[in-house]
């Protein structure tokens, strides 16, 4: 398989990874969840896999700052965004957890 290909292969599991992580952290779900320590793990999972697949994607050494920035203003936008989600509430450990994910995700890079 050539370089370009495995790198196109890349970017649609990233597009793929991203619109998971965006449809489930802005579904409504009972307010419950949000006290359970394992959602933030899933905030952590989560964005380490999408910061892992968009390094993989667009990655690189010369372009990672660059990934990073996106990808904390994305995380930061689906946070606020579940503002707007009935069941959703912005919470201060979830945002912390998915920016651990992203600098975890982006470190090995």
């Amino acid at each position: 398989m050539s370089q370009q290909r495995i790198v196109t292969v890349y970017r649609v599991v990233f597009w793929a990874i991203l619109l998971f992580v965006l449809q489930q952290s802005l579904t409504p779900i009972p307010a419950s969840v949000f006290h359970s320590i394992w959602d933030k793990w899933l905030h952590l999972i989560a964005w380490f896999g999408v910061s892992t697949s968009a390094y993989m994607a667009y990655g690189y050494q010369r372009q990672q700052y660059r990934i990073f920035i996106v990808i904390v203003i994305v995380a930061a936008i689906v946070e606020c965004g579940q503002l707007m989600v009935a069941g959703r509430v912005f919470f201060g450990p979830g945002y912390c957890c998915q920016h651990t994910g992203v600098c975890i995700g982006l470190g090995g890079g």
